[in-house]
């Protein structure tokens, strides 16, 4: 069953700041992003740039599918991005 949702963007852009962890893949094969208070929400990309905007897509995706469900979504701090 097909369900329509409308989120107020303000709502969505306070919830999308997070802090995200982006790891090296072995053998320079890219990157992994995730976004540890968000629940298998991860991403991965050639470039750190990709990278970025795949996390960035992925957190929005994640957000949007909770509040579609009419789940809460888990408070976090405001985003930082670390190099490991």
């Amino acid at each position: 069953m097909e369900r329509e949702v409308y989120i107020d963007t303000d709502l969505l852009e306070s919830y999308q700041r997070r802090h995200i962890i982006i790891f090296p893949v072995e053998g320079d094969a890219g990157y992994i992003a995730q976004c540890p208070s968000l629940p298998e929400c991860q991403a991965s990309g050639e470039t750190w740039e990709e990278t970025i905007t795949a996390i960035k897509e992925a957190i929005e995706l994640w957000i949007v599918s909770a509040l579609a469900r009419g789940q809460s979504i888990p408070s976090d701090v405001p985003i930082r991005i670390e190099l490991i």
